[in-house]
C-alpha cells in the first residue's frame, strides 16, 4: 500500500505522474534476466522525491561507457502489457472498461471530479524459469477523486506465473468462498475423452453481470449506456436498471429494436458452471454446479399500442450453504440459475398522455439486472451426549464377616449375627 498526499487537485489533476496509468506500465521495460542491469551505468539513473515522481528511472540514452545500449540487450528487454482496466462508476460499481482504453486524469468541472486516477496496479509476470521473463502484464483500477482530496491510498501487487502451468489461477478460497473475491467460474470444455473447466487468468471475468449504470452524462437512458459487465463476488447482491422510452406513436414501430435491444443489454455470462468451492480445479468436473439456463420465449407480433415480451429482468440467484464445524464454516455453492422476466409493455393512456397531442408524450420502462445469494445452510443442532447412569455396585465381600460366600451367593454367618445382635442390646440398654 502507499499513502500519497495530495493538493490543489483542480489544476495538478493532469500534472501527477503517480495517479497516471501510462506511468505504470508504458514509461519502461522489464529486463529478462538480471545480467542486463550491468548494461545501464547507476550514473544514469534519475532519481526524483518531489510529488511529481513515482520511481526511479533509467536513462536509456547512454551507457557506462558513454554508448548506447547494445541491440542485442534492447531486444531482451519485455514490455508491459495491459490485460485489464475497471473503473470505479460514481454509483459505487466496478465496471469493465478495457474498451476504452486507459485514459490520463482529468479534470471535470462540472462534477468536481478528477478523473481516471490509478487506485490499484496488480502486474503478472510470466516466467520461464533459466531463461528469465518472458511477459509482463498489468490490471488497473481506475477511480474519481473529490477537488478537495488530500490522501489517496494506492495499493500494487505483483504475481508471478510459470509459463505453460496452469498453478497460477487464481482462487476465491480454500476450500470455503471468501466474502467479496469474485466466484470461481468457467465454461464446461468437453472433447471425445475427457471434459474440464475454460477458466480466464482474469478473476474479474469469470462470471459476470450486465451493469446497467448511468452514462457519463449523469442520464439514465438505456439509449445511452455503452454495454458493460461487471464481475460477481460472492456475498455481494448487486442490482442495476436504466430506462427506456417509448410514446404512443412509435411503441409499435419500434418494438422490433426494443426487444433486440433489451435481450443485448440483458445478456448472461458466458460462464456455464461455478465451483462449489473457491479452490476446485478444473478438471474435477463433479465439483462443479452447472448455471441453469432460462428456457427461450417465443416471439409474438406487435400489437397497437403494445409491444409483447419484452425483455425487462435479468435476475441471478445463486444457493450456498455453509458446511464445516461451527467454529470455523465454510461457504459452499450448491446451486446457480438465471431467470427472465419478461412482459408486455403497453402504453398507459393517464391524464395528459390521453388528451390531444398527448401520443408524443413519453413513457419510461425500467429494465433490471440483479444477483442474489441466498443462504440455504440447515439451521445446526447441537449433539449431546447421553448422560451416564449411576452404577452402584458393592464389592463381593462388603459384608464381611457378617455373610460370608463368593460373588454369586452369600451365607450368612450365625455367631456374627449374634454378636452383633448383643452388641446393639447393651447399647441401647446403657
Amino acid at each position: 500500500f502507499c499513502l500519497r498526499s495530495l493538493s490543489d487537485l483542480n489544476t495538478k489533476c493532469s500534472q501527477l505522474p503517480a495517479l497516471a496509468a501510462s506511468t505504470y506500465y508504458s514509461l519502461f521495460q522489464v529486463a529478462m534476466l538480471p545480467v542486463l542491469q550491468t548494461a545501464v551505468s547507476p550514473n544514469s539513473m534519475e532519481s526524483s522525491t518531489d510529488e511529481n515522481s513515482t520511481m526511479s528511472t533509467f536513462s536509456n540514452s547512454q551507457s557506462s561507457t558513454g554508448s548506447s545500449l547494445s541491440s542485442s540487450s534492447n531486444n531482451q528487454l519485455v514490455n508491459v502489457t495491459l490485460s485489464g482496466i475497471w473503473c470505479r462508476h460514481p454509483s459505487g460499481v466496478d465496471v469493465d472498461c478495457s474498451t476504452d482504453g486507459p485514459s490520463d486524469p482529468a479534470f471535470n468541472s462540472t462534477t468536481d471530479m478528477c478523473e481516471n486516477v490509478i487506485k490499484q496496479v496488480h502486474y503478472t509476470v510470466t516466467h520461464n524459469s533459466t531463461e528469465g521473463i518472458s511477459a509482463v502484464s498489468v490490471r488497473l483500477h481506475l477511480v474519481s477523486l473529490k477537488s478537495t482530496t488530500t490522501l489517496l491510498s494506492q495499493q500494487f501487487s505483483i504475481s508471478y506465473v510459470k509459463d505453460g502451468s496452469s498453478d497460477g489461477v487464481p482462487r476465491s478460497g480454500n476450500p470455503g468462498y471468501v466474502i467479496g473475491l469474485p466466484l470461481l467460474a468457467g465454461q464446461l470444455v468437453t472433447s471425445s475423452q475427457t471434459s474440464s473447466i475454460e477458466l480466464s487468468q482474469n478473476m474479474d471475468r469469470w462470471l459476470t453481470t450486465p451493469q446497467l449504470v448511468q452514462s457519463a452524462s449523469g442520464s439514465s437512458d438505456c439509449l445511452s449506456n455503452s454495454l458493460q459487465h461487471t464481475a460477481v463476488k460472492f456475498g455481494k447482491d448487486v442490482r442495476s436498471g436504466c430506462l427506456f422510452r417509448v410514446s404512443r406513436d412509435n411503441i409499435s414501430q419500434s418494438c422490433t429494436a426494443l426487444q433486440s435491444m433489451a435481450r443485448t443489454l440483458l445478456s448472461s455470462s458466458a460462464s456455464t458452471h461455478i465451483g462449489v468451492y473457491g479452490n476446485v480445479l478444473p478438471a474435477n468436473t463433479v465439483d462443479w454446479v452447472e448455471i441453469l439456463q432460462p428456457s427461450a420465449a417465443s416471439s409474438r407480433v406487435p400489437e397497437q399500442d403494445r409491444c409483447p415480451s419484452v425483455r425487462v429482468g435479468l435476475h441471478l440467484e445463486i444457493l450456498y450453504a455453509k458446511t464445516g464445524p461451527l467454529a470455523n464454516p465454510q461457504s459452499k455453492v450448491v446451486g446457480a440459475r438465471y431467470t427472465l422476466e419478461e412482459r408486455d409493455i403497453v402504453f398507459q393512456c393517464v391524464g395528459i398522455q390521453c388528451q390531444a397531442g398527448g401520443e408524443e408524450v413519453s413513457q419510461s420502462i425500467e429494465i433490471s439486472s440483479s444477483v442474489s445469494f441466498v443462504d440455504v445452510s440447515t439451521a445446526p443442532r447441537a449433539v449431546l451426549r447421553h448422560i451416564p447412569s449411576a452404577r452402584a455396585e458393592l464389592p463381593s465381600d462388603f459384608f464381611y464377616p457378617f455373610f460370608q460366600g463368593g460373588s454369586d451367593h452369600h451365607v450368612p454367618n450365625l455367631r456374627m449375627l449374634l454378636l452383633l445382635l448383643f452388641l446393639v442390646l447393651a447399647l441401647v440398654q446403657s
